[in-house]
């Protein structure tokens, strides 16, 4: 069965980084949205997001019909990535979720301040960080029954850390200390397992 991974976080919470550093962990159809804007002329054109993202439902609908595997990097606080990891995980698709997480959103905000001033990365309204910042792991609590294997990392500092894993809705490894973002995160999750029928985690 097709094994899914999805790099997920908050814009500067360091995903692409963690990209470049375990690429030889990532399948072969492997999506970054930004890099594809930048291919179609400029990652800050809102045009260019738009066919970006165009882009890469259309290639994952051809995965999931093939019944391949894929993956993509997303701050998952839309509603067209989660509802994509929903129907894999309805056609009994392997989920793997690599979630980084920060103590609080000034870390991605002075983050990408710091890409844009740089050019090493596209502008984004503070307002904007700190919405994704708390919906993406609202969404990803959500869908966690849908996803086989969430590693949680805590990227808040110059090192990032695995401080949770999560198989099948189920807590398995945990780091002596953690981040109050990861303890509410897990009980989240915690709690939506509880609700959800075990076959559809199993």
């Amino acid at each position: 069965m097709p094994q899914p991974i999805i790099v997920i976080g908050a814009n500067g919470a360091g995903k692409t980084t963690w990209c470049r550093r375990h690429g030889d962990l990532l399948p072969e159809h492997f999506y970054n949205a930004d890099t594809i804007a930048e291919g179609l002329g400029g990652w800050n054109s809102p045009a260019h997001q738009r066919a970006a993202r165009d882009l890469i439902d259309k290639q994952v609908e051809g995965h999931l019909t093939r019944k391949e595997d894929f993956g993509f990097e997303s701050t998952y606080s839309g509603r067209s990535r989660p509802a994509i990891i929903e129907r894999a995980g309805a056609l009994g698709y392997r989920t793997t979720a690599i979630f980084l997480g920060t103590r609080r959103p000034e870390i991605n905000i002075q983050r990408v301040a710091v890409r844009v001033a740089t050019r090493t990365g596209h502008e984004v309204p503070a307002a904007e960080i700190r919405r994704r910042w708390a919906t993406c792991p609202s969404n990803l609590a959500r869908t966690a029954h849908a996803i086989s294997y969430i590693h949680m990392l805590d990227n808040s500092g110059q090192r990032t850390r695995r401080v949770i894993l999560i198989e099948n809705g189920r807590e398995v490894a945990q780091a002596p200390t953690m981040p109050e973002w990861a303890y509410e995160l897990n009980e989240r999750i915690q709690a939506a397992a509880t609700r959800t029928p075990a076959s559809s985690r199993d």
